[in-house]
């Protein structure tokens, strides 16, 4: 491990080669007119604005592997490389289980066994209308050949088009070739919208969600089909935005099978609309050929790097390889820095340059929500040997085109492990080297790809955000830490304007390098090289203390008398949370240390010191809260559990072992099973709840645990009522039991 030079080091000579001497700026304020300083003090305040945006470690940070390692993966990764397959997939409209889908497979997995992966193949996984993988049910296959969408009165005009715009034919449309009259139903999702209107054997043009309108004015109402156009209800909006969306496939009970239907910009919706609201009558020729593949095959492509000590030790990626054309930024950028960062390890390791991982590598591209479900629920042996995910979607935008942040979303407290703090160091690492080249601050060289922008990086962290693939990892019964690579926010997604000149190469490789320094590091560690991931976790979560220490004492600081002794119970609890925490993140280095004794001693006195911490902080919280009571002149009382805290101490919920992940993120409600009207696992807070259900703990202990993470986290809270009707829903659904 090397230690850095500080970047704070040439501040000074910066600011004075940005403002000149100093006789020159008073000088020129008393200037009349003359901007010059003040335009130069604005780029100071820009530039320290972003400076102080960085985390705190940046201004010394300590790389957990060597300069050398660095520099033999700056030196082979490109982002090009890896911009070249964003360009080569962009041509598929890959939604699940279709032609173009099956394509990108086998793109995928040509260029993985042309550098050199071993244990290549794709994956087959069963769906139809009835298959769940653990709680997951997923979407049906789908293809399509062609859509036209033309109209031919009051005059003759090319609407949309498959080949010009693949999200533009909604998802299980089937084929047609019809011309009738178009019948504007405004939202057309309930009943009301089609008093007065005859639809049947016509088109109907609304502005609700597809799968919704085609239910009534397909099923209930007999249209040929449906046009849906978002915003046409709003004055002046326009958008060019066309998104691939679905139509029901079928009825409730599977008398009635779906037609077609046209996804419209509210540009596009807005000539049949104006020429309606003129009071002509409007005729469209609509020609799809496509089909609902039931039962059909979701694609997933694997592949890996075989570890050479611990070969049983899996490290997995994940990438979504679905999503339609161009689909550049989702996912195909994913896919395309999962393929970079698999040719870059193997190409280092063929060289010689570096030795083979200890443990394996294994890289899946994946279907997205479910794929994940499909590939542990096929092979469940995996589970226990998978030590870590790094799941990467969306990521490489040109962070001067759109407004956009590379984001590393951690794991949450139920997971806490050395993998958020080692992916965290080399970002870190990247962070400095990108954006001190301005001043010329020592670190280390800009990592710049030819053929990419020059950009400064702008990397975060952020607490856990379950909105992709890591999901099933971070769930409770599996119990995989994980993490995702994403750019936050995104631009336009799922539609045709996720476009290829949005992505920039240097972005790609900035990110390709992060992703693979960091698995080299956790492939190749052992016992050595433990002690350094030991420091890295203790001092990382010395600093997270710290900051939930800020937090627990400005609890405490109120004026209410009667909140103060629940304030009291919050801090200390958070206190308490956190040290539980960091001692899990400590202890889950043992997978490195393989039983070496002075390996051993160093992560024991590393626990004790945490052991001694927490004490420390409980009683400087205890000492606050003493004193607050003084200065209100009321008694101390230690807190007492209320009557709904002791009801929560006798329910001991357990987890049914044959439903591993999340309950299902897209299942539709009420229809298929675990699903809920009102809870999302997107809830991280009850995400939260329901990983904690261990059959051991009991809900008090959950949910004073979920609430110190909350507070910690900033996640949106859900009142004791919510949580215990999630509960008994969870119950229900023979998801847990109690």
């Amino acid at each position: 491990m090397e230690k850095s030079k500080p970047v704070d080091a040439g501040f000074g000579l910066l600011i004075s080669w940005l403002l000149g001497p100093e006789d020159e700026v008073v000088q020129s304020f008393h200037r009349k007119g003359d901007f010059t300083v003040m335009k130069k003090m604005l780029r100071v305040i820009g530039l320290t604005a972003l400076m102080a945006s960085f985390p705190y470690a940046q201004y010394n940070q300590v790389e957990i592997v060597s300069r050398d390692l660095i520099e033999k993966f700056a030196g082979e990764v490109s982002g090009k490389i890896a911009l070249e397959h964003i360009r080569d997939l962009s041509v598929f409209c890959r939604w699940y289980g279709s032609d173009d889908m099956i394509k990108a497979a086998e793109f995928v997995k040509s260029k993985a066994q042309h550098y050199g992966l071993s244990d290549v193949r794709i994956e087959k996984f069963k769906v139809d209308a009835e298959t769940y993988y653990y709680m997951q049910k997923p979407w049906h296959a789908w293809n399509c050949e062609s859509g036209e969408l033309r109209m031919v009165e009051p005059r003759n005009k090319l609407i949309t088009s498959y080949e010009a715009n693949g999200p533009c034919v909604l998802v299980n449309s089937r084929d047609a070739d019809i011309t009738a009259e178009v019948v504007y139903v405004g939202t057309g999702t309930s009943p009301k919208d089609y008093e007065g209107k005859d639809v049947r054997g016509k088109i109907v043009l609304a502005s609700g969600y597809p799968w919704e309108v085609s239910k009534q004015a397909v099923f209930e109402r007999g249209a040929a089909g449906v046009l849906v156009s978002w915003m046409l209800d709003t004055p002046a909006s326009h958008s060019t935005e066309i998104y691939q969306t679905r139509i029901a496939p079928w009825n409730k009970d599977k008398t009635k099978v779906s037609t077609f239907g046209f996804f419209l910009s509210t540009n596009q919706g807005r000539i049949l609309l104006q020429e309606l609201d003129k009071g002509k009558k409007v005729v469209v020729q609509a020609k799809v050929k496509a089909e609902v593949r039931v039962p059909g095959y979701h694609p997933g492509v694997v592949a890996t790097i075989p570890g050479s000590a611990y070969p049983e030790e899996e490290i997995i990626f994940t990438a979504h390889l679905d999503h339609p054309r161009p689909g550049a930024h989702d996912n195909n950028s994913g896919c395309a820095l999962l393929l970079e960062t698999a040719r870059v390890i193997q190409s280092l390791i063929d060289q010689k340059l570096i030795d083979p991982p200890k443990r394996t590598i294994r890289f899946y591209w994946t279907p997205h929500v479910w794929g994940v479900d499909m590939l542990f629920q096929t092979y469940p042996e995996r589970i226990a040997r998978t030590i870590a995910n790094i799941n990467v979607d969306c990521v490489g935008l040109n962070q001067t085109k759109f407004s956009s942040g590379f984001t590393v979303t951690k794991a949450p407290f139920t997971r806490a492990s050395f993998l958020d703090d080692i992916v965290v160091n080399i970002l870190n690492y990247l962070i400095l080297s990108n954006n001190n080249h301005m001043g010329q601050l020592p670190h280390a060289p800009m990592m710049i790809d030819h053929d990419g922008t020059r950009n400064v990086f702008y990397g975060r962290v952020v607490p856990y955000v379950d909105y992709s693939d890591h999901v099933f990892f971070s769930s409770g019964n599996v119990g995989i830490p994980a993490v995702t690579f994403i750019d936050l926010p995104f631009g336009s997604h799922h539609s045709q304007n996720d476009k290829f000149d949005l992505i920039d190469a240097t972005q790609l490789k900035r990110i390709s390098f992060l992703a693979a320094v960091a698995s080299y590091c956790i492939a190749a560690a052992g016992p050595e090289e433990s002690f350094g991931i030991i420091d890295e976790i203790y001092h990382c979560g010395q600093s997270r203390i710290e900051n939930e220490m800020k937090l627990s004492k400005s609890l405490l600081r109120i004026e209410d008398k009667i909140q103060l002794i629940h304030q009291y119970k919050k801090a200390r609890n958070l206190v308490y949370i956190g040290h539980q925490r960091e001692r899990q993140a400590l202890q889950s280095t043992k997978l490195f240390i393989k039983g070496a004794r002075a390996a051993a001693d160093y992560l024991s006195k590393a626990l004790k010191k945490m052991d001694s911490s927490e004490q420390e902080c409980l009683n400087d919280i205890k000492s606050l809260y003493h004193r607050q009571c003084r200065r209100m002149k009321i008694k101390p009382e230690d807190p007492e559990l209320s009557k709904e805290e002791l009801q929560l101490k006798n329910i001991i919920p357990r987890r049914n072992a044959d439903l591993k992940g999340a309950w299902g993120i897209l299942n539709t409600y009420p229809d298929d099973r675990y699903a809920f009207q009102k809870y999302s696992p997107m809830h991280a807070y009850l995400f939260e709840v329901l990983n904690r259900m261990d059959g051991q703990r009991n809900m008090l202990e959950i949910v004073q645990a979920v609430e110190a993470e909350a507070l910690s986290s900033n996640y949106p809270r859900f009142s004791l009522d919510e949580t215990m009707d999630f509960l008994a829903k969870l119950k229900e659904q023979n998801i847990i039991d109690y």
